[in-house]
Order: C-alpha cells, then structure tokens, then sequence
C-alpha cells in the first residue's frame, strides 16, 4: 500500500545514486534481464519524451520541406537529427541496471552521441558556410549566440563522457572518473 506521499512502503526518497535510473528507482523503470535494449525506447516516462522529440522532429522537417530547399536548410535537419539521435542514446542507456545492459548500452548509447555530435557539427559548418557566401554577420543574434553555446556544451558533454568511459585514467584513476559521472547525467547525460 501507497503513503500519503504515494511512495510505496519499504522505499524511501532517499539514496538515490549514480546507479539510478533517471526514470525513477530501480524496477521503476528498468530494463528487465532479460529483454533487449530496444525495449528501453519505451520504458516508463519515455514514451512521452518519444512522442516529444517525435514531433518535434517532423514538425521542422515538415517545415523545411514545405519551402524550396537551399543550403541552408541543411542547418535544422541536421540539428534536428543531432536532438533526436541524443535524446535515443539517453532514453536507450538510463533505464540499464546490469552491468552487461550497461557495457552494451553505454557502447551503443557512445555510438548514437558520436552520430548526434557529427549532425551538429555538420549543421554548424553549413550555416557557417552559407553566412561567409552571403557576408552574413556570425554570431551577432540570440539565436546564433545560444546556438554556438549550445554546440559547445553537446561537444564537452560528449569529451567527458567519452574521457570517463574509455579513458578514466584522464581523470587521475576509474574512482575519479566515476566520481563525475553523477554531473554528466545531471547535466544531460
């Protein structure tokens, strides 16, 4: 039976730690032992990220392709599909639990980052080649100000949590490393 506060008896809101999945405490939200990692594309609150990135996605595109295409319409494809490809490599690693799930899911989950971080280098190398064609201002608007803040942070995301993975001892040893694990999850996993 349920508290007051709707915590099932025998859990506390308390110790939550690195090895939590961010949708919720173990068996929340948690990939089974014995299921695939597709399943985690759909696993408790995802689904709702899904239908969110989904049509977020299509609605761009639909934009884009509603209008005759030109260079720069490469710029939000690609953005886009850099956000859609990391949105999936975090909804397919954060409900592992095992440590197999979690070597297979953090590889491919690397994978996708890898793919999402070239779509948006790609993206910023085609506006930033359509601005010199056109002897446009860089980076003089909001807009392309919190984008160029937004590459730089996707990149570091992406260089920490390679470097903690793959080469803790960047970090001095693999306990160092861990120890910055809990601010790559916070801060976008």
């Amino acid at each position: 039976m349920a508290s007051a506060t709707g915590i099932p008896e025998g859990r506390s809101n308390s110790g939550r730690g690195e090895d939590e999945p961010l949708l919720g405490r173990a068996g929340d939200a948690s990939q089974q032992e014995d299921q695939g990692l597709q399943f985690n594309f759909v696993i408790g609150t995802a689904v709702i990220a899904q239908v969110g990135i989904w049509v977020l996605t299509a609605t761009i595109w639909a934009s884009v392709f509603a209008s005759p295409l030109m260079l720069f319409s490469a710029h939000p494809l690609l953005n886009s599909a850099g956000i859609l490809l990391t949105t999936q490599a975090i909804l397919l690693l954060q409900p592992t639990h095992t440590p197999k799930q979690k070597k297979q899911g953090t590889n491919i989950h690397a994978t996708l980052n890898m793919t999402a971080i070239l779509s948006l280098i790609a993206a910023l190398v085609v506006i930033e080649y359509n601005k010199i064609a056109h002897n446009g201002a860089h980076f003089q608007s909001p807009h392309a100000i919190l984008g160029l803040i937004t590459y730089i942070l996707f990149f570091l995301q992406a260089i920490i949590g390679i470097a903690q993975y793959y080469t803790p001892g960047v970090f001095g040893s693999v306990a160092n490393a861990k120890k910055i694990y809990k601010y790559h999850r916070m801060s976008g996993y």
